[in-house]
């Protein structure tokens, strides 16, 4: 916390932002932890490109909706 406060007072937003960004991955992930069994599924994406994760989202759903058992 008291990174984070220097670097504001520093106006560095981007270490602020970096920070910021560190703990909330780590709330969500214990939140992932703690829901593993109620059909959340992790996908792990090699780049920030949005495109081609929509792609890439997109295969996994058609693959897992055509493979769900009803």
């Amino acid at each position: 916390m008291k990174n984070a406060i220097a670097f504001l007072d520093q106006k560095n937003y981007y270490e602020v932002a970096l920070i910021a960004l560190h703990y909330y991955d780590k709330s969500y992930l214990k939140g992932m932890r703690m829901r593993i069994n109620e059909g959340v599924v992790r996908i792990p994406l090699e780049t920030t490109n949005h495109a081609a994760n929509a792609i890439l989202i997109e295969e996994i759903n058609t693959n897992y909706e055509r493979n769900k058992v009803n």
